[in-house]
Protein backbone atom coordinates (compact mmCIF):
# COMPACT_ATOMS: atom_id res chain seq x y z
CA UNK A 1 0.00 0.00 0.00
CA UNK A 2 1.40 3.42 -1.00
CA UNK A 3 2.23 5.76 1.82
CA UNK A 4 0.48 9.11 1.52
CA UNK A 5 2.91 12.06 1.43
CA UNK A 6 2.18 14.71 4.02
CA UNK A 7 3.37 18.22 3.24
CA UNK A 8 4.30 19.56 6.64
CA UNK A 9 3.78 23.27 7.43
CA UNK A 10 7.49 23.78 8.10
CA UNK A 11 8.38 22.77 4.54
CA UNK A 12 5.72 25.11 3.24
CA UNK A 13 7.36 27.95 5.17
CA UNK A 14 10.79 27.01 3.81
CA UNK A 15 9.51 27.11 0.21
CA UNK A 16 7.79 30.45 0.78
CA UNK A 17 10.92 32.00 2.28
CA UNK A 18 13.08 30.55 -0.52
CA UNK A 19 10.86 32.05 -3.22
CA UNK A 20 10.69 35.36 -1.35
CA UNK A 21 14.47 35.38 -1.03
CA UNK A 22 14.91 34.82 -4.76
CA UNK A 23 12.46 37.60 -5.51
CA UNK A 24 14.08 40.08 -3.12
CA UNK A 25 17.57 39.19 -4.32
CA UNK A 26 16.58 39.72 -7.95
CA UNK A 27 14.84 42.97 -7.04
CA UNK A 28 17.87 44.34 -5.15
CA UNK A 29 20.20 43.32 -8.00
CA UNK A 30 17.93 45.05 -10.48
CA UNK A 31 17.88 48.24 -8.41
CA UNK A 32 21.64 48.06 -7.80
CA UNK A 33 22.53 47.77 -11.47
CA UNK A 34 19.69 49.29 -13.44
CA UNK A 35 18.06 51.86 -11.21
CA UNK A 36 17.24 54.64 -13.63
CA UNK A 37 20.12 53.64 -15.88
CA UNK A 38 22.63 54.35 -13.09
CA UNK A 39 25.39 52.45 -11.35
CA UNK A 40 26.46 52.49 -7.75
CA UNK A 41 29.84 53.90 -6.86
CA UNK A 42 31.68 55.74 -4.12
CA UNK A 43 30.24 58.73 -2.30
CA UNK A 44 32.88 61.13 -1.04
CA UNK A 45 31.98 62.69 2.28
CA UNK A 46 33.01 66.33 2.69
CA UNK A 47 32.42 68.84 5.52
CA UNK A 48 28.84 70.13 5.65
CA UNK A 49 30.06 73.72 5.72
CA UNK A 50 33.37 74.85 4.31
CA UNK A 51 35.34 78.04 4.67
CA UNK A 52 37.73 77.20 1.85
CA UNK A 53 37.53 78.71 -1.61
CA UNK A 54 39.73 76.37 -3.62
CA UNK A 55 39.60 72.96 -1.89
CA UNK A 56 36.92 70.50 -0.85
CA UNK A 57 38.48 68.39 1.96
CA UNK A 58 37.74 64.67 1.90
CA UNK A 59 36.62 63.11 5.21
CA UNK A 60 35.42 59.62 4.30
CA UNK A 61 33.88 57.55 1.53
CA UNK A 62 30.54 55.74 1.27
CA UNK A 63 28.81 53.79 -1.45
CA UNK A 64 26.42 55.87 -3.48
CA UNK A 65 24.67 56.02 -6.78
CA UNK A 66 26.68 57.88 -9.40
CA UNK A 67 26.15 59.03 -12.94
CA UNK A 68 25.73 56.31 -15.52
CA UNK A 69 29.05 55.20 -17.00
CA UNK A 70 27.67 55.64 -20.50
CA UNK A 71 26.50 59.22 -19.92
CA UNK A 72 29.79 60.54 -21.29
CA UNK A 73 29.75 58.74 -24.64
CA UNK A 74 28.64 61.88 -26.47
CA UNK A 75 31.35 63.99 -24.80
CA UNK A 76 34.01 61.39 -25.52
CA UNK A 77 33.00 61.33 -29.18
CA UNK A 78 33.07 65.12 -29.36
CA UNK A 79 36.50 65.42 -27.74
CA UNK A 80 37.91 62.72 -30.03
CA UNK A 81 36.55 64.52 -33.09
CA UNK A 82 38.14 67.82 -31.95
CA UNK A 83 41.56 66.18 -31.62
CA UNK A 84 41.12 64.46 -35.02
CA UNK A 85 40.12 67.77 -36.64
CA UNK A 86 43.18 69.60 -35.35
CA UNK A 87 45.45 66.72 -36.38
CA UNK A 88 44.02 66.83 -39.92
CA UNK A 89 44.56 70.60 -39.97
CA UNK A 90 48.17 69.95 -38.82
CA UNK A 91 47.65 72.09 -35.73
CA UNK A 92 48.92 69.18 -33.64
CA UNK A 93 50.75 65.93 -34.27
CA UNK A 94 49.56 64.31 -31.05
CA UNK A 95 46.94 65.32 -28.53
CA UNK A 96 45.48 64.03 -25.28
CA UNK A 97 42.76 65.13 -22.89
CA UNK A 98 41.46 63.93 -19.52
CA UNK A 99 38.26 65.27 -17.97
CA UNK A 100 36.85 64.41 -14.55
CA UNK A 101 33.73 65.74 -12.88
CA UNK A 102 35.21 65.91 -9.39
CA UNK A 103 32.22 65.19 -7.16
CA UNK A 104 30.39 62.34 -8.93
CA UNK A 105 33.66 61.07 -10.40
CA UNK A 106 32.55 60.58 -14.01
CA UNK A 107 35.44 60.93 -16.43
CA UNK A 108 36.42 60.88 -20.10
CA UNK A 109 39.86 60.33 -21.57
CA UNK A 110 41.27 60.54 -25.09
CA UNK A 111 44.83 59.18 -25.33
CA UNK A 112 44.92 59.60 -21.55
CA UNK A 113 47.74 57.04 -21.26
CA UNK A 114 49.91 58.61 -23.98
CA UNK A 115 53.15 59.92 -22.46
CA UNK A 116 54.38 63.46 -22.99
CA UNK A 117 57.46 65.29 -21.76
CA UNK A 118 56.61 68.63 -20.10
CA UNK A 119 60.31 69.30 -19.48
CA UNK A 120 63.11 68.45 -17.10
CA UNK A 121 61.34 69.51 -13.92
CA UNK A 122 57.69 69.25 -12.91
CA UNK A 123 56.78 72.36 -10.96
CA UNK A 124 53.67 70.98 -9.25
CA UNK A 125 55.45 68.25 -7.22
CA UNK A 126 58.21 70.72 -6.26
CA UNK A 127 55.60 73.02 -4.75
CA UNK A 128 53.85 70.10 -3.04
CA UNK A 129 57.16 68.85 -1.60
CA UNK A 130 57.94 72.21 0.00
CA UNK A 131 54.42 72.58 1.41
CA UNK A 132 54.59 69.02 2.76
CA UNK A 133 57.77 69.90 4.65
CA UNK A 134 56.17 73.15 5.83
CA UNK A 135 53.45 71.18 7.62
CA UNK A 136 56.05 70.16 10.22
CA UNK A 137 58.66 72.86 9.62
CA UNK A 138 56.85 76.10 8.73
CA UNK A 139 60.13 78.05 8.76
CA UNK A 140 61.17 76.37 5.49
CA UNK A 141 58.92 78.79 3.57
CA UNK A 142 60.75 81.79 5.03
CA UNK A 143 64.20 80.45 4.21
CA UNK A 144 66.09 82.92 2.00
CA UNK A 145 67.58 81.84 -1.32
CA UNK A 146 69.53 83.86 -3.87
CA UNK A 147 67.95 84.14 -7.31
CA UNK A 148 70.13 83.84 -10.38
CA UNK A 149 69.20 83.62 -14.03
CA UNK A 150 69.60 80.43 -16.01
CA UNK A 151 72.65 80.88 -18.29
CA UNK A 152 71.48 78.03 -20.55
CA UNK A 153 68.08 79.59 -21.21
CA UNK A 154 67.51 81.87 -24.18
CA UNK A 155 63.97 82.72 -23.09
CA UNK A 156 63.24 86.27 -22.00
CA UNK A 157 61.14 86.38 -18.85
CA UNK A 158 58.88 89.35 -19.54
CA UNK A 159 56.92 88.66 -16.34
CA UNK A 160 59.94 88.30 -14.07
CA UNK A 161 59.24 89.13 -10.44
CA UNK A 162 62.65 88.06 -9.17
CA UNK A 163 65.87 89.97 -9.89
CA UNK A 164 69.24 88.36 -10.49
CA UNK A 165 71.46 88.34 -7.40
CA UNK A 166 68.66 89.22 -4.97
CA UNK A 167 67.48 87.10 -2.01
CA UNK A 168 63.89 85.91 -1.73
CA UNK A 169 61.99 83.54 0.54
CA UNK A 170 61.13 80.01 -0.58
CA UNK A 171 57.48 81.05 -0.60
CA UNK A 172 58.27 83.90 -3.01
CA UNK A 173 60.19 81.46 -5.20
CA UNK A 174 57.19 79.09 -5.24
CA UNK A 175 54.82 81.89 -6.23
CA UNK A 176 57.12 82.95 -9.07
CA UNK A 177 57.63 79.36 -10.25
CA UNK A 178 53.88 78.72 -10.53
CA UNK A 179 52.67 82.05 -11.85
CA UNK A 180 55.44 82.40 -14.47
CA UNK A 181 56.37 79.94 -17.20
CA UNK A 182 59.99 81.05 -17.51
CA UNK A 183 62.79 81.89 -15.09
CA UNK A 184 65.13 79.81 -12.99
CA UNK A 185 63.04 79.47 -9.82
CA UNK A 186 62.24 75.75 -10.34
CA UNK A 187 65.93 74.84 -10.62
CA UNK A 188 66.87 76.80 -7.50
CA UNK A 189 64.02 75.28 -5.50
CA UNK A 190 64.97 71.81 -6.74
CA UNK A 191 68.60 72.30 -5.69
CA UNK A 192 67.46 73.12 -2.15
CA UNK A 193 64.81 70.43 -1.59
CA UNK A 194 65.19 66.99 -0.05
CA UNK A 195 65.31 64.81 -3.19
CA UNK A 196 64.04 61.76 -1.32
CA UNK A 197 60.99 63.68 -0.12
CA UNK A 198 60.37 64.99 -3.64
CA UNK A 199 60.53 61.58 -5.29
CA UNK A 200 58.39 60.10 -2.55
CA UNK A 201 55.51 62.15 -3.95
CA UNK A 202 55.77 60.34 -7.29
CA UNK A 203 55.97 56.99 -5.50
CA UNK A 204 52.93 57.78 -3.35
CA UNK A 205 50.89 58.68 -6.43
CA UNK A 206 52.06 55.63 -8.37
CA UNK A 207 54.03 57.64 -10.96
CA UNK A 208 57.06 55.64 -11.95
CA UNK A 209 59.98 57.98 -12.45
CA UNK A 210 62.62 59.82 -10.45
CA UNK A 211 63.18 63.57 -10.74
CA UNK A 212 66.85 64.31 -11.48
CA UNK A 213 66.80 67.63 -13.42
CA UNK A 214 68.99 66.06 -16.11
CA UNK A 215 66.52 64.07 -18.20
CA UNK A 216 63.08 64.94 -19.50
CA UNK A 217 60.12 63.76 -17.45
CA UNK A 218 57.50 61.66 -19.21
CA UNK A 219 53.98 61.66 -17.86
CA UNK A 220 50.40 61.13 -19.03
CA UNK A 221 47.52 63.58 -18.66
CA UNK A 222 45.81 61.14 -16.30
CA UNK A 223 48.91 60.88 -14.10
CA UNK A 224 49.42 64.64 -14.09
CA UNK A 225 45.81 65.14 -13.01
CA UNK A 226 46.60 63.34 -9.74
CA UNK A 227 48.51 66.36 -8.42
CA UNK A 228 45.36 68.47 -8.74
CA UNK A 229 43.04 65.79 -7.38
CA UNK A 230 45.01 65.34 -4.15
CA UNK A 231 45.07 69.11 -3.67
CA UNK A 232 41.34 69.46 -4.26
CA UNK A 233 40.49 66.68 -1.82
CA UNK A 234 43.22 67.75 0.65
CA UNK A 235 44.30 64.13 0.94
CA UNK A 236 48.06 64.62 0.57
CA UNK A 237 48.74 68.06 1.99
CA UNK A 238 46.70 69.33 4.91
CA UNK A 239 43.81 71.71 4.28
CA UNK A 240 45.81 74.88 4.84
CA UNK A 241 48.48 74.06 2.28
CA UNK A 242 46.11 72.43 -0.21
CA UNK A 243 44.12 75.67 -0.17
CA UNK A 244 47.30 77.74 -0.50
CA UNK A 245 48.56 75.69 -3.46
CA UNK A 246 45.32 75.99 -5.42
CA UNK A 247 45.11 79.69 -4.56
CA UNK A 248 48.55 80.25 -6.12
CA UNK A 249 47.55 78.20 -9.15
CA UNK A 250 44.47 80.43 -9.61
CA UNK A 251 46.74 83.48 -9.98
CA UNK A 252 48.60 82.35 -13.10
CA UNK A 253 48.53 85.12 -15.66
CA UNK A 254 48.23 82.74 -18.62
CA UNK A 255 44.88 83.07 -20.38
CA UNK A 256 45.66 80.67 -23.24
CA UNK A 257 44.47 77.09 -23.66
CA UNK A 258 41.81 75.91 -21.23
CA UNK A 259 41.12 79.44 -19.98
CA UNK A 260 40.27 80.67 -23.51
CA UNK A 261 37.38 78.24 -23.73
CA UNK A 262 35.76 79.50 -20.52
CA UNK A 263 33.77 82.57 -19.44
CA UNK A 264 36.03 85.32 -18.10
CA UNK A 265 34.41 85.30 -14.65
CA UNK A 266 35.02 81.60 -14.01
CA UNK A 267 37.83 80.77 -11.56
CA UNK A 268 40.42 78.23 -12.71
CA UNK A 269 43.44 76.88 -10.83
CA UNK A 270 45.78 75.61 -13.52
CA UNK A 271 49.32 75.42 -14.86
CA UNK A 272 50.15 76.04 -18.52
CA UNK A 273 53.58 75.16 -19.89
CA UNK A 274 55.20 75.19 -23.33
CA UNK A 275 58.65 73.90 -24.30
CA UNK A 276 60.62 73.80 -27.55
CA UNK A 277 62.41 70.69 -28.77
CA UNK A 278 63.87 69.15 -31.92
CA UNK A 279 62.62 65.89 -33.40
CA UNK A 280 64.02 64.37 -36.60
CA UNK A 281 65.48 67.75 -37.57
CA UNK A 282 62.16 69.59 -37.09
CA UNK A 283 61.50 72.29 -34.52
CA UNK A 284 58.42 71.40 -32.49
CA UNK A 285 56.62 72.67 -29.45
CA UNK A 286 54.93 70.75 -26.68
CA UNK A 287 52.33 72.28 -24.41
CA UNK A 288 50.29 71.07 -21.50
CA UNK A 289 47.54 72.77 -19.56
CA UNK A 290 45.97 71.15 -16.53
CA UNK A 291 43.77 72.44 -13.76
CA UNK A 292 40.52 72.63 -11.85
CA UNK A 293 37.68 74.67 -13.33
CA UNK A 294 35.39 75.95 -10.58
CA UNK A 295 32.09 75.56 -12.40
CA UNK A 296 29.41 76.76 -9.90
CA UNK A 297 28.68 73.95 -7.40
CA UNK A 298 30.26 71.41 -9.75
CA UNK A 299 34.05 71.89 -10.13
CA UNK A 300 35.77 69.70 -12.68
CA UNK A 301 39.28 68.73 -13.69
CA UNK A 302 40.62 69.15 -17.21
CA UNK A 303 44.10 68.20 -18.40
CA UNK A 304 45.35 68.61 -21.97
CA UNK A 305 48.65 67.89 -23.70
CA UNK A 306 49.71 68.38 -27.29
CA UNK A 307 52.65 68.46 -29.72
CA UNK A 308 52.70 70.70 -32.78
CA UNK A 309 54.64 73.25 -34.80
CA UNK A 310 53.36 76.33 -32.96
CA UNK A 311 52.16 76.92 -29.42
CA UNK A 312 49.28 79.02 -30.78
CA UNK A 313 47.85 76.10 -32.77
CA UNK A 314 48.18 73.78 -29.77
CA UNK A 315 46.52 76.39 -27.55
CA UNK A 316 43.59 76.64 -29.97
CA UNK A 317 43.16 72.88 -29.70
CA UNK A 318 43.06 73.17 -25.91
CA UNK A 319 40.54 76.02 -26.24
CA UNK A 320 38.16 73.90 -28.33
CA UNK A 321 38.46 70.96 -25.93
CA UNK A 322 37.81 73.22 -22.96
CA UNK A 323 34.80 74.81 -24.61
CA UNK A 324 33.30 71.40 -25.42
CA UNK A 325 33.67 70.25 -21.80
CA UNK A 326 32.17 73.49 -20.47
CA UNK A 327 29.17 73.12 -22.77
CA UNK A 328 28.70 69.52 -21.61
CA UNK A 329 28.82 70.61 -17.96
CA UNK A 330 26.30 73.37 -18.68
CA UNK A 331 23.88 70.84 -20.17
CA UNK A 332 24.41 68.34 -17.35
CA UNK A 333 23.72 70.91 -14.62
CA UNK A 334 21.38 73.31 -16.39
CA UNK A 335 18.77 72.83 -13.67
Amino acid sequence: MKQKFSFEPRWFAVVIFFIAGLFMGAFVLFIWIFNGGRFYGIQKIHPATGSYKFINPLIAVEREQITDFFANESLQTKLASIIDKHKKNQDIQEGAVYFRDLDPGRWVGINEDLKFSPGKLLKMPIMIAYFKEAETTPAILQKKLVYHTNPKSTAVDTQANLEDGQSYTVEEFINDMITNDTGNAPNILYDNIDKEALNEIFSDLGINFIEDKQTDDYITVKQYSLFFRVLYNATYLNREFSEKALDILSQTSNIKGIAEGLPNDLTISHKYRTRNFTQNGSQLQESHDCGIVYYPQHPYLLCTMGIGKTSGAISNTFKDLSQAVYEDMSKSYKN
